[in-house]
């Protein structure tokens, strides 16, 4: 089994953000049913417009590591949803949510590919605004995040690769 999953993430097309976005959902599946099994959220009392945001999330957080390419599908989205939010969030009350986005934006364009953004500490900076909206959807875009670097074998806390998946 380690031997086909090793095979299957050596290859370039196995950074695909197609790839990354199989993956995130297939994650989510795996989520849904342990959730079944464990109930950690009770899935009845999310609407329709919730769970809707789950799977954007889970969309745009399993491709958010290469938001450091600036060629990347997500680079382009995240650069224009982000300036979206900058704007709506100095119109209204949620100032806050602008700036971090900004500052997000900002550090994640100068950083090199697989360096700072492949880490954990990303992840967190990255789904923390999410937290003020609902903690669930912070969770779920953590993992989502955390699913496309283990994937790729490329997990760090912070910048070095301190640990490699499978052995890379």
């Amino acid at each position: 089994m380690i031997n086909i999953l090793q095979n299957m993430f050596r290859g370039k097309k196995a950074h695909s953000s197609h790839t990354h976005i199989f993956i995130g959902f297939a994650v989510l599946f795996a989520l849904y049913i342990l959730n079944q099994r464990f109930e950690w959220v009770d899935m009845k009392s999310l609407s329709n417009i919730q769970i809707l945001f789950i799977l954007f999330i889970t969309w745009v957080y399993s491709q958010m590591p290469d938001i450091d390419i600036p060629t990347s599908r997500i680079s382009r989205y995240a650069t224009i949803l982000g300036i979206g939010i900058i704007i709506y969030s100095f119109t209204s009350e949620n100032k806050i949510i602008g700036i971090w986005t900004a500052i997000i934006l900002g550090v994640f364009r100068l950083v090199q590919h697989r360096t700072v953004v492949h880490s954990l500490i990303a992840g967190i900076i990255i789904s923390a605004p999410l937290y003020m909206l609902n903690p669930l959807y912070s969770i779920i875009a953590l993992i989502m995040f955390l699913s496309h670097i283990i994937s790729e074998g490329e997990f760090s806390v912070w910048v070095e690769k301190d640990w490699k998946v499978f052995g890379k």
